[in-house]
């Protein structure tokens, strides 16, 4: 079973948002492992990320500094990533 105490579950960003700027909004708070954004099949309403950061303390430090800020007119929401659910 996969490790999932270092990933953050990420949404409400603009479509804008790519991983790119995803990777610049985490990075000044811990070592980023990796960003990806995911699309719905069928629209873009159905949009998350995924960030992995190098440890579980930096992405509860991650989580804590970013979740409910404001990312260009839209709030921000960033859980840690679950089994069995999408975010806590």
């Amino acid at each position: 079973m996969a490790d999932l105490r270092n990933k953050l579950f990420v949404q409400g960003f603009p479509e804008s948002v790519s991983e790119e700027n995803l990777y610049a909004l985490f990075a000044p708070l811990g070592q980023v492992l990796s960003v990806e954004i995911i699309h719905g099949s069928t629209s873009q309403l159905f949009r998350f990320g995924i960030v992995e950061m190098a440890s579980e303390e930096q992405a509860r430090f991650a989580r804590q500094a970013l979740n409910r800020t404001i990312v260009d007119g839209e709030i921000l929401i960033v859980s840690l990533l679950t089994i069995g659910s999408k975010s806590t």
